[in-house]
Formats: C-alpha cells, sequence, structure tokens
C-alpha cells in the first residue's frame, strides 16, 4: 500500500508532461467582470527544478468573492483550484499557465505567466 501511495504522484508527474493540444487564450480578447479593478497571476518562484512546485496566486482588487477559477497549463501539472494552485513539471521547458476568472454572469478575464523549468 505505501509503495502505492507514492506511485501515484509520480504517475501524475509523467502524464502531465504531455504538451496541451488547446488554442492559446487571448488576454486581450476578453473582459474584467463589474467591480474588478485589477487582475494579475504572481508565482512565488518563476524558476523550479523539474519535479518541485511553486504556487502562482490570481490577485484581484478589489477581493471578489463570487469568481470562478480555471487553470491551464501548456504542459506540466497544476494541483489544486481557487484563487491559488500549485505548479509542477518533469521536463525542462517554459509552460505557460493560463488562468481564467469568471463571474456569474458569464463575464470572463484572463491572465498567463510562463514559468521555467531548469534540470
Amino acid at each position: 500500500m505505501k509503495k502505492l501511495i507514492f506511485l501515484i504522484p509520480f504517475i501524475v508527474l509523467c502524464m502531465a508532461c504531455q504538451k496541451s493540444t488547446e488554442p492559446e487564450v487571448d488576454d486581450e480578447k476578453t473582459k474584467l467582470p463589474p467591480d474588478v479593478i485589477e487582475f494579475a497571476l504572481f508565482a512565488r518562484e518563476s524558476t523550479i527544478k523539474i519535479g518541485t512546485t511553486t504556487d502562482i496566486t490570481a490577485f484581484i482588487d478589489p477581493p471578489f468573492l463570487l469568481l470562478d477559477y480555471q487553470w491551464k497549463a501548456s504542459e506540466g501539472a497544476i494541483l489544486g483550484s481557487g484563487q491559488t494552485v500549485y505548479f509542477s513539471n518533469c521536463c525542462a521547458s517554459k509552460p505557460k499557465i493560463t488562468c481564467t476568472i469568471s463571474d456569474k454572469n458569464g463575464n470572463k478575464a484572463s491572465k498567463s505567466i510562463e514559468i521555467t523549468v531548469i534540470d
């Protein structure tokens, strides 16, 4: 049983090395929900080693409570959900991580950040 617990994260990380076939998101074509002044993405570390993680947070000013966060990566694994997620990759590359926020009225906004993954 202990071997299985350690094997699961490894399998998830290996599967995450496959590149996404979804189209790129154009940050300029979406609009912010009403009353949201600022939307930015910040990574605790913009350069990480293979197999390590960094947290990525969507900062919104003023804080907006009823938003849905959707995260995508051009490759690698996104762990978690909500305003802050964790990212890891098993390959040296520069994947693009995109967060799309939406409100109950269907208004959407997207931003992207690039993380450098090194050996």
